[in-house]
């Protein structure tokens, strides 16, 4: 190993191994340091876009190796809940000149862009090894402290590089001015499944989505034959999740009806994935010396998954400033000042929109058309909840219609059913306020497209036993057989309505947030 080099790029995955095999391919001496060996797999999002990494792999000749892995090219969508029940096809995100995206896992695509930046000439690669501290010259970065094989030796270079992830030691040691910031707002977690299958049987050839309130799940084919399962929820999950990761992502998943069918159909492959929320920033490019490329300078909430997009075309665009510099065509002063306003260029595309929005991603679902409010079926088996949550909804001011009472069933049958002509007349009526109709009965099927959203409200079975045995105001449920039939229906009328459903609230949360999620499905601010 040499001692001196002209940049020293510490990090190897997408973001330190892009940068090293662009600036290799221009001649300059690198040396790539990374602390773990390879394959090793990292908690990531995995979709990334034609325009985006995609594109960047294609720069680097390596688009076919990655395609040999075995991702099939993602050339739609499908949304659920995005003011339909769905599925509803859409292009794909960002496809650019390339035409489709990709998702593929970590271990494979991190050790091809390693091995990529291997193989040019000049640049060599450190691993494992780990950059205890720089070196510096006065207020100028000019080298690493490097350790690997139980030594440390300095190494001498004209810029450090870090792109060494959320928690960069280059960040650290060099304590970047701090552009942006914002308080961290979500978790993710996700999981592998093999036999998935797209929503009419097909192949799958697309990315899912799927918003349920404030939660969205993610669906996205990758290589090796397995589908990569997520879904995103507020920073208040992360203590479901860090407790049963496995069975709180399968409970929170039920709430999505277009996914729930395939998800029982397909196999589990591995264990949950995840982590803690974390803070959204964006810290200086560049200084005297140094260099930051993806998470080390720039980190978002992944629930937009342009985590490996934004990687890669940092790094492109730092590999372009870099090379110019050392060529001789800029200063340094010019080079990092290009580098900063195209990564500035990407951060304002991204960051203030995924930040607001991921506050509450219930902000995505539209709203009912100007002129007429929201009508919202709130249904759910018994001891659910919903004779409390209407009452709530009616005192907070909404109109609201609990169907048990006022003359909405017809009782000549042998099950209770809307009457059907006094339901279409509701639900063609002016709506100058929110419409919240509560109900389960056989026949509402019959009027869900004609409700601006369908909220099923659950809890597991053991809160619904406790409920029925304590509550006053309801008798049903009292006694064994009626017990018997409750369950019966929840084993096989609930995953029915579940289906129907656009969002699916547990009555388990504080009674205000269950009312306060059901006013945002209405597209009303709280009353």
């Amino acid at each position: 190993m040499s001692r001196e080099y002209d940049v020293v790029v510490v990090g190897a995955r997408v973001a330190g191994s892009t940068l090293a095999a662009l600036l290799g391919d221009l001649g300059v001496r690198v040396l790539l340091v990374e602390r773990v060996r390879f394959p090793r797999s990292t908690i990531s999002t995995h979709f990334f876009r034609g325009a985006g990494l995609v594109a960047v792999l294609d720069r680097l000749g390596l688009l076919d190796e990655v395609l040999a892995l075995g991702p099939p090219r993602i050339t739609r969508e499908w949304d659920f809940g995005f003011g339909s029940p769905g599925p509803d096809e859409g292009p794909p995100q960002r496809a650019g000149d390339i035409g489709f995206g990709l998702s593929v896992r970590r271990a494979p695509l991190d050790e091809l862009l390693l091995e990529r930046a291997r193989r040019c000439a000049t640049v060599e690669v450190a691993q494992p090894a780990t950059v205890r501290a720089l070196v510096r010259d006065g207020d100028r970065v000019c080298g690493v402290k490097l350790a690997e094989g139980g030594r440390e030796v300095d190494i001498r270079c004209r810029l450090v590089a870090g792109a060494d992830g959320r928690h960069s030691t280059v960040a650290r040691e060099v304590a970047p001015a701090m552009e942006r910031s914002v308080e961290p707002l979500r978790t993710l977690y996700y999981r592998y499944v093999a036999e998935w299958r797209g929503p009419n049987g097909e192949p799958p050839d697309a990315a899912e989505f799927s918003l349920n309130g404030d939660e969205m799940a993610y669906v996205f084919p990758s290589d090796g034959g397995v589908t990569c399962i997520g879904l995103s929820a507020s920073a208040a999950a992360f203590a479901g999740f860090r407790t049963a990761p496995d069975a709180e992502l399968a409970r929170r998943l039920e709430a999505h009806p277009g996914l729930m069918t395939r998800i029982g159909a397909s196999v589990a492959v591995g264990r949950t994935e995840g982590g803690p929320p974390e803070a959204n920033w964006v810290r200086a490019p560049a200084g005297r010396g140094w260099a930051l490329v993806g998470d080390a300078g720039w980190h978002q909430d992944p629930w937009t998954g342009e985590g490996m997009d934004n990687a890669g075309l940092c790094a492109a665009h730092a590999a372009d400033a870099i090379a110019g510099w050392l060529a001789g065509a800029t200063s340094e002063d010019e080079a990092m000042a290009r580098y900063g306003s195209q990564r500035r260029e990407l951060v304002d595309a991204s960051f203030d929109e995924c930040t607001s929005i991921g506050r509450d991603l219930s902000q995505l679902a539209p709203g009912p058309a100007a002129g007429d409010r929201a009508a919202v079926l709130v249904t759910g088996m018994s001891a659910t909840g919903k004779s409390t949550v209407l009452d709530e909804l009616a005192g907070r001011g909404h109109r609201v219609v609990d169907t048990d009472h006022g003359g909405w069933i017809d009782t000549a049958g042998d099950e209770p059913l809307w009457r059907e002509d006094r339901m279409a007349a509701l639900l063609t009526e002016p709506r100058p306020i929110p419409l919240f109709v509560g109900g389960c009965v056989a026949n509402q099927g019959r009027f869900s497209d004609r409700f601006d959203a369908v909220v099923l409200l659950s809890a597991p079975q053991e809160t619904i036993l406790e409920r029925l045995a304590t509550r006053t105001t309801n008798e049903f449920g009292k006694r064994t057989d009626e017990r018997a039939r409750i369950l019966a229906d929840l084993r096989e009328i609930e995953p029915l309505l579940r289906r129907r459903a656009t969002a699916e609230i547990d009555t388990r949360l504080p009674l205000a947030e269950v009312v306060r999620r059901l006013e945002e499905i209405a597209g009303t601010p709280p009353m």
